[in-house]
């Protein structure tokens, strides 16, 4: 019955003890997720000398989801930037198309006649030439 619903074992070490966890999630991802842990509680244990293992479990616990709370924060300062940053590129956008008439009026005179110019700045052409050599 436990196939049909989706639910499957995954059997993971902790900080020496063995669990078997009952998920839905993929059993390469719980592990990955018990190898966080352990890796904290040993983490925390070094630092802290002999305290009870539910100590050690409390502490790791408390240190990952700040950890996670410190990522959860900078994500949405990431979100809120890309937002800042999107209003002003639209509003970059607005004001600059106002001009894209005049532009396009623009350089579409300037290529509609030919530029000439003056001999004291192009210099003489030579006959024949365009004055390239």
């Amino acid at each position: 019955m436990a196939q049909d619903s989706g639910i499957q074992g995954a059997v993971v070490g902790i900080f020496g003890d063995e669990y078997r966890i009952a998920t839905e999630a993929d059993a390469t991802e719980v592990q990955r997720v018990a190898r966080l842990v352990d890796a904290k509680m040993r983490e925390v244990a070094a630092r802290s000398g002999r305290i009870p293992k539910t100590s050690v479990a409390v502490l790791a616990a408390m240190e990952i989801a700040a950890e996670y709370l410190r990522a959860q924060r900078e994500e949405e300062s990431q979100i809120q930037r890309a937002c800042d940053n999107l209003d002003r590129l639209n509003r970059l956008v607005e004001q600059r198309s106002t001009l894209v008439p005049l532009t396009s009026d623009w350089i579409e005179r300037r290529l509609s006649r030919p530029v000439r110019l003056p001999e004291s700045v192009a210099g003489p052409t030579p006959v024949g030439g365009s004055g390239r050599s």
